[in-house]
């Protein structure tokens, strides 16, 4: 249990220090980011996903929605790939 008793802040350290670790190994920045948002406006495109991984994320959710849901949770149950603790 949180010294806070709240389920809530134990689950947003999580993802603040998962968020630091991407932030400090990842290659792209927020210029490349915000670059890639303008021309993305440019083109009238609704959604823009810059990185690889999460370009292929995003197709593998909309193109298997349930298998994609239960490889993402067996990962989460398993503790694998980004639901790890290291």
């Amino acid at each position: 249990m949180n010294p806070t008793g709240h389920e809530e802040d134990m689950v947003e350290d999580v993802t603040a220090r998962g968020l630091k670790k991407d932030m400090a190994s990842t290659s792209i920045s927020s210029d490349h980011i915000a670059t890639s948002l303008i021309k993305a406006m440019g083109r009238r495109r609704m959604y823009d996903v810059p990185q690889r991984d999460a370009r292929l994320n995003w197709w593998l959710a909309r193109t298997f929605p349930e298998s994609f849901r239960k490889f993402v949770l067996y990962m989460y149950r398993h503790r694998l790939w980004l639901f790890n603790s290291d």
